[in-house]
C-alpha cells in the first residue's frame, strides 16, 4: 500500500524497521504516505508526507525533529500544498533546499539556518514566472540553474540569480522541441546535456 510509513532496511540483520504516523506522539511522522525523501550536505535526513508536511527526521531516534505544515495565519510558514514531489539542495548555498510538489503552491526555496520560506508562483499576468505549479522532479546543473519537471506546462528552467523562468512547452508543430507536457525527470549526465 502506499501509506506503508517510512521504512528502513537492515542489511545486517535483513529486516525491516517501520516508521509509522502516531496521533499520540507530536514527533512521529505526520502521515504513513512519505512521497519523497533527501539527505542535505550536512546529513540532515528530510522527509515530505501527504497532507502538506516537510520534517526533519532524525534516523538515530526515528523521532521528527521539526515539522513545517502551512499555517494560513502565519506568513513565515511553509506556502500551502499537498505533497512534495521533489527536494534539492542548492549546490551554491548549502542549506538551502529547493521544493515542489503535486498541487502545491509552486516552486518553494527554503533556507534551513533563518527557517524561512520564498514561494515562487505562476503568474499569468508575468510570462517570467513560473508557467505549472504541479511540479514532478527538480535538478540543479553545474551551471546553478534549477531545471523544472511538470504537469502539463512541459519543462522549465529556472535562474536562481535573476529569479526568472524560461519555458519549454510541447509543441506538436516543433519536431526539435520537448516530446510531452508531461515531464516526470530530468538529469544532466554529461555536462551541458539534459535528458
Amino acid at each position: 500500500p502506499l501509506d506503508a510509513g517510512l521504512n528502513r532496511y537492515d542489511p545486517a540483520t535483513d529486516s525491516f524497521i517501520h516508521y509509522r504516523h502516531d496521533p499520540n506522539d507530536p514527533m512521529s511522522i505526520r502521515h504513513d504516505f512519505v512521497t519523497h525523501m533527501f539527505e542535505d550536505s550536512f546529513g540532515r535526513f528530510w522527509i515530505a508526507t501527504r497532507g502538506g508536511t516537510l520534517s526533519l527526521f532524525d534516523p538515530e531516534t526515528g523521532k521528527c525533529l521539526k515539522h513545517y505544515t502551512h499555517d494560513p495565519n502565519d506568513p513565515k510558514s511553509i506556502p500551502a500544498h499537498d505533497s512534495l514531489r521533489a527536494i534539492i539542495e542548492d549546490r551554491n548555498a548549502p542549506g538551502v533546499l529547493w521544493t515542489g510538489g503535486f498541487i502545491s503552491s509552486g516552486l518553494i526555496r527554503f533556507d534551513t539556518q533563518s527557517e524561512t520560506f520564498t514561494l515562487y508562483q505562476v503568474d499569468p499576468t508575468k510570462p517570467s514566472s513560473l508557467h505549472s505549479s504541479d511540479i514532478y522532479g527538480l535538478y540543479q546543473d553545474q551551471n546553478g540553474i534549477i531545471w523544472i519537471s511538470t504537469n502539463g506546462a512541459g519543462m522549465e528552467r529556472f535562474d536562481p540569480a535573476t529569479e526568472t523562468f524560461t519555458h519549454y512547452p510541447y509543441n506538436p508543430n516543433d519536431p526539435t522541441g520537448i516530446g510531452s507536457n508531461q515531464v516526470w525527470d530530468i538529469h544532466e549526465f554529461t555536462p551541458d546535456t539534459l535528458w
